[in-house]
């Protein structure tokens, strides 16, 4: 995957209104906001001096120093990010099994709570759908009537997914084509597609043609090869391989512990909030450090700022204040 970046600018004016001995100064303050690639909203606002305030430039002062104060997150705001969930619940899922867990469709389950917990928390998402699959693929109606995707903090995501049971073979095909089919449905700019199994696709046809349509939605898609025994490039039925599935800027990890997903949690669904600095007068950006939490901070994360325009004379000037994000998910 390769990270992107992305800016968020406010830039509110601050004006000297009167080249007097007394002089006063208009600062306007506000918000401004841009989505990353994952969805995340990246936002920065200056909320104080707030809109009207005057300064006042003492007789015989040239000039003065200004306070700013404001916010900035990422990862909280409008989300805008669909996820779906693809999970196979074939006749091996009930054998073998991962570091701490077995057999594999356990771990499996365990996997996609956790990670479902993380999309909850990271706030970039409002939709999620679920899939599973063994001679053929099934989605899961997860709000009966309004749409087959409800938020992942719904407790129906995580009762869908514990409450699957295996089957026989394993039609990736079909899944590829039941997950391309809701993230048509999906009401989001960006979708990410989890798939994870134990790897040996072997019925259904090759994967080949699914993937590839699937992959032209758009969608970023990642594969996992859950348990000590999977892998992305086992290719035994001459179908394909969960390597190949990956498409967009995802890749296929091999996860033999799925109890122990931080790192991999982070890759599928983290954003960050980077930097901030300043510009006046369009000058050179300059760092802005005082923060609430030391930057850079993983998403979901709000923090406050403090800073300073120095030297303000009488004239007309402006300052810019810049909110630095990523994703792993790329740029766009």
């Amino acid at each position: 995957m390769r990270n992107g970046n992305r800016a968020a600018r406010m830039g509110p004016s601050i004006v000297f209104a009167l080249p007097l001995a007394l002089v006063s100064m208009l600062a306007l303050a506000g918000s401004n906001s841009t989505t990353l690639s994952n969805g995340a909203s990246l936002s920065v606002s200056v909320t104080d001096p707030v809109t009207s305030t005057e300064f006042e430039v003492p007789p015989g002062q040239p000039n003065i120093d200004v306070a700013i104060h404001g916010t900035a997150s990422v990862g909280i705001g409008n989300a805008d990010n669909t996820f779906v969930y693809v999970m196979d619940t074939s006749g091996s899922t009930t054998e073998g099994g991962g570091t701490g867990c077995s057999p594999i469709l356990n771990c499996e389950k365990q996997f996609f709570v956790a990670l479902n917990g993380a999309v909850a928390a990271d706030g970039s998402t409002d939709e999620v759908g679920f899939v599973t699959f063994d001679d053929n693929a099934t989605i899961h109606d997860l709000n009966p009537g309004p749409s087959l995707f409800t938020t992942p903090s719904d407790p129906a995501v995580n009762a869908a997914i514990n409450g699957a049971v295996a089957g026989n073979l394993t039609n990736c095909t079909d899944a590829l084509a039941k997950a391309k089919t809701l993230v048509n449905l999906a009401s989001n700019s960006h979708k990410a597609v989890v798939f994870a199994s134990d790897g040996l696709c072997n019925t259904g046809g090759s994967i080949a043609a699914n993937a590839a349509a699937l992959a032209a939605t758009g969608a970023v898609v990642n594969s996992v090869a859950v348990g000590t025994d999977s892998s992305c490039s086992d290719n035994s039925f001459g179908l394909g391989t969960l390597g190949d599935i990956a498409a967009n800027g995802g890749q296929c990890f091999e996860v033999a512990d799925p109890g122990n997903l931080p790192d991999l949690i982070q890759n599928l669904t983290g954003s960050k909030l980077n930097s901030l600095d300043i510009s006046v007068d369009g000058g050179a950006p300059q760092a802005i450090t005082n923060t609430s939490l030391p930057l850079p901070q993983n998403g979901a994360i709000s923090v406050t700022y403090t800073t300073s325009a120095d030297d303000l004379g009488p004239g007309d000037h402006t300052f810019c204040v810049t909110a630095h994000g990523s994703d792993v998910l790329g740029d766009s």
